[in-house]
């Protein structure tokens, strides 16, 4: 199988997963520098599609898409749905490859979110991952790596195949999947340790993380192939943003150094020889071959930073998310372990909001418009091929810690609605975030010294599954001081995912003000939140 890793030969599959036929946009303005106009839009929300059962799951779906979501990541446990297993190398009975081996009802939630989904036409995007069951991840004493240690290759190549066969199109009449990732965030100990061991061999912390990973992702990547998945999607990656210099199993890795040794390269990007190419198992690129993943997927967070932040040395957020394919090129290019120009995915992003989180969360506008920054600078990074909110609705507080404290608001605020027990507002009130991510705007500077422009962005997503006639959006403005809104200019934009990228003079519109974009159309009528633009 040939690895599906540029732009133009993944944007077909891509057309045909989540069938959309992406138009070039007709515009009157002049348009905007080049930036990629193909952006999946993906939402995340576990606990609504996957524990709350089938009226949640059906309502959020339709919200989903009504707010232009073309596809749902969720997350496919290895331990939930293996629970009650027991190991099949002392339990003859149990075929870990075999779907109808594993506990009545292990697969419910995700077979009625498969099947939810495609009756409301949208795509479903399993992230395949551990922790495995107690009989097969590795022992340690250490309590943080407990639950993520060593898992067995072996046997979650066996899982993944039955994984595979289940959602194949082709058992009992379960619809297909097509989308894939394997494993969560492997630069964290709390999903796969150990990240580092002492090596007396290099007297030094070997990453380790990154072996344990490839093995994985390796012996998953066959077992899809051996499924019927080989043309799929199928991600690599899902790293988390940060983390540390290696110092321990439980020190988590920043996504960099994580990718450099994934790809068993030095921090001059040339590949190890001799003893440390050894000591990494390198000699699994020779054997498998080259990496064959459709891109890489990516959690560029920035906690309560904003959007622009400049993270430490190795992280990569989403104020550096060029850093990501630069790297991924480089390693292409001094190696062919991968493929140039692997697409980049961004599989988690958000923003936790203060309320109801006072010590982690922004302020609600902040959220709003952080989100919209976000989504403006994935489009224009032609990098980037989706983004994905996270989450769809807030987690609720934990309530195994006293109220108010830290660990009560230890759990994720970053929905466009208000969760359970928010003390703010009723469950399900959508936040500011809820409109800004139905129609992103955003405004920048563009052009040169010579002739300044302003960049004017919006994104009419709720539209972009919808196959109509001609729309119209229109920019308006309003400098500081006035009530009067000045209607810049109507866009026509025929195109179906819904983005306008235009610029126009700085001198007549480059004051301080603010900015708001209206939609009009078969898809309904829409304004976009009020963003101010400080000239």
């Amino acid at each position: 199988m040939s690895p599906l890793t540029s732009r133009r030969h993944l944007r077909p599959i891509l057309l045909a997963v989540l069938a959309l036929l992406p138009l070039a946009i007709a515009l009157r303005a002049a348009p905007a520098a080049h930036a990629d106009p193909y952006q999946y839009s993906v939402m995340m929300d576990d606990n609504l599609l996957l524990y709350s059962g089938q009226t949640i799951r059906v309502r959020t779906l339709d919200d989903m898409k009504g707010l232009g979501v073309q596809a749902v990541r969720a997350t496919l446990l290895w331990s939930a749905v293996a629970k009650g297993t027991k190991n099949p190398a002392t339990h003859h009975r149990f075929d870990p490859t075999n779907p109808a081996d594993y506990p009545r009802g292990a697969w419910t939630n995700y077979d009625e979110l498969v099947q939810d989904a495609a009756a409301v036409g949208m795509t479903v995007y399993f992230d395949v991952t551990g922790p495995g069951p107690s009989w097969a991840m590795g022992k340690t004493s250490d309590p943080t790596e407990k639950p993520s240690f060593m898992p067995n290759v072996g046997q979650f190549a066996k899982f993944v195949k039955a994984v595979g066969t289940r959602y194949s199109g082709t058992y009992h009449g379960i619809s297909r999947v097509t989308v894939w990732s394997i494993w969560n965030e492997p630069n964290q100990v709390g999903w796969l340790a150990p990240q580092g061991v002492y090596n007396s061999r290099l007297h030094a912390i070997l990453p380790y993380s990154p072996i344990l990973y490839r093995q994985l992702f390796y012996a998953a990547r066959r077992a899809l192939d051996q499924t019927g998945h080989a043309n799929d999607i199928v991600l690599a990656g899902e790293t988390a943003p940060l983390g540390s210099p290696p110092q321990n199993g439980r020190t988590p890795m920043r996504p960099a150094e994580f990718i450099r040794e994934f790809f068993c390269v030095n921090s001059h990007l040339q590949p190890y020889t001799g003893l440390q190419a050894e000591v990494r198992g390198c000699s699994i690129f020779k054997r498998e071959g080259p990496l064959q993943a459709s891109g890489w997927a990516h959690h560029p967070y920035t906690k309560a930073e904003p959007p622009t932040w400049k993270a430490p040395v190795d992280s990569i957020v989403i104020g550096n998310i060029a850093a990501l394919p630069k790297l991924l090129n480089a390693i292409a290019q001094n190696t062919h372990r991968v493929a140039p120009n692997l697409p980049v995915w961004i599989t988690e992003m958000g923003y936790e909001s203060n309320p109801p989180d006072p010590f982690r969360g922004v302020s609600l506008a902040d959220q709003a418009a952080y989100n919209n920054e976000t989504d403006y600078m994935a489009y224009k990074n032609p990098d980037v091929v989706a983004v994905t909110q996270f989450l769809y609705q807030d987690a609720g507080p934990n309530k195994a810690f006293k109220k108010g404290t830290r660990g009560y608001w230890g759990t994720y605020q970053s929905g466009l609605e208000f969760g359970p027990g928010n003390g703010v507002e009723p469950a399900g009130t959508p936040k500011p975030a809820y409109n800004a991510y139905k129609m992103p705007i955003w405004i920048a500077q563009a052009g040169t010294a010579a002739n300044p422009q302003l960049e004017l962005w919006t994104w009419v997503r709720f539209r972009a599954l919808q196959v109509t006639s001609k729309d119209e959006v229109i920019f308006q403005f309003k400098p500081n001081g006035s009530s009067t809104w000045t209607t810049v200019t109507p866009i026509e934009t025929p195109n179906l995912d819904g983005i306008v990228d235009v610029d126009v003079p700085e001198d007549a519109y480059g004051v301080p003000g603010t900015w708001r974009s209206i939609y009009g159309g078969p898809a309904g009528v829409a304004v976009s939140r009020s963003a101010p633009y400080s000239g």
